[in-house]
């Protein structure tokens, strides 16, 4: 058996068991071989994973761009509250005032997720009340398409007498593009 030269061996600095000086990976603990710590298996593998995971985020930004929500503001003109009503509703819980009405789609895309706002006005004109915007009126899978007519309701509780309610007014605040991801 030839003797090998001390040079040619090397310590492995995980299980100190002696190795050849070009192992990458120890024969005895199968741990890599190499100065850098930066290049054990799980770092690299953690590595992998940061940038596979910032691929796919620049990829959902990519296709949002394409695909994306579009600016309800320009459609805002095309979507118009075509008649409401106002009641109140009386429960245990207290008396609510409620804005029934409908209203038209007249843009070109389909809309979900609308947020309508109702105003509530006294004998004099001025606003005395109003009916939160409300990101439920319309669920998640309820969908306005382009050119149609849509059904809704708003309520809330009454902070005054419903007699104080001369007038109402309802406004169509925000929607979300229905062909928006989420």
């Amino acid at each position: 058996m030839p003797e090998t030269n001390q040079t040619e061996t090397k310590v492995c600095k995980m299980c100190a068991e002696t190795i050849k000086m070009a192992a990458v990976v120890c024969p005895h603990c199968r741990r890599v071989q190499t100065t850098w710590k930066i290049f054990s298996p799980n770092l690299t593998a953690m590595a992998m994973l940061i940038t596979i995971g910032i691929y796919l985020f620049a990829g959902f930004l990519l296709i949002n761009k394409i695909v994306g929500q579009r600016n309800f503001e320009r459609y805002k003109n095309q979507i118009a509250i075509l008649e409401s009503t106002v009641s109140q509703r009386v429960t245990s819980n207290g008396v609510f005032v409620v804005i029934t009405g409908t209203l038209t789609n007249g843009s070109d895309y389909s809309l979900k997720r609308m947020s309508i706002e109702g105003q509530l006005f006294g004998v004099d004109g001025r606003l005395i009340d109003a009916i939160p915007t409300k990101s439920d009126v319309f669920s998640d899978d309820a969908v306005v398409a382009a050119h149609s007519v849509a059904a809704f309701k708003i309520e809330s509780r009454t902070s005054r007498a419903f007699s104080d309610y001369a007038n109402h007014k309802a406004n169509v605040q925000w929607a979300v593009d229905a062909t928006s991801w989420p």
